[in-house]
């Protein structure tokens, strides 16, 4: 499935993987959320919580649609963070992988804290 992110000065498309995050995501599409920007990762809260997967993890790829369970928040890193090893996106606790960005990660820099974004599935 495609969900598109909008911003006011950039928008991107993610393809997410079917799990039980996504059937959750897809009951509360569209909605609204004000973003926070944490170094090279943007997250932002969602109306609905999930618990940790098995497979979670604190290290994954630029451009990863991570949900992040004790903030109830997609996380998105497009690079280093304040507790990242070199050039690893590394976040701050585990998450549940559930999908990644379409396009070139360096656009997630014009996101800005506070902005606000919406999330509505891609057509």
């Amino acid at each position: 499935m495609k969900v598109a992110f909008k911003f006011p000065d950039v928008n991107f498309v993610g393809e997410v993987t079917h799990s039980l995050t996504i059937s959750q995501l897809q009951s509360c599409l569209p909605f609204e959320a004000a973003v926070h920007v944490w170094s090279h990762e943007i997250y932002f809260e969602v109306p609905f919580g999930m618990s940790i997967e098995p497979s979670a993890t604190d290290v994954v790829d630029k451009g990863a649609i991570c949900f992040w369970t004790q903030g109830n928040s997609f996380s998105i890193p497009f690079g280093p963070t304040p507790v990242s090893v070199g050039s690893e996106c590394h976040l701050v606790a585990p998450v549940n992988m559930i999908g990644t960005i379409e396009e070139d990660t360096k656009r997630l820099n014009k996101v800005k804290e506070g902005q606000i974004e919406r999330l509505c599935f891609a057509l």
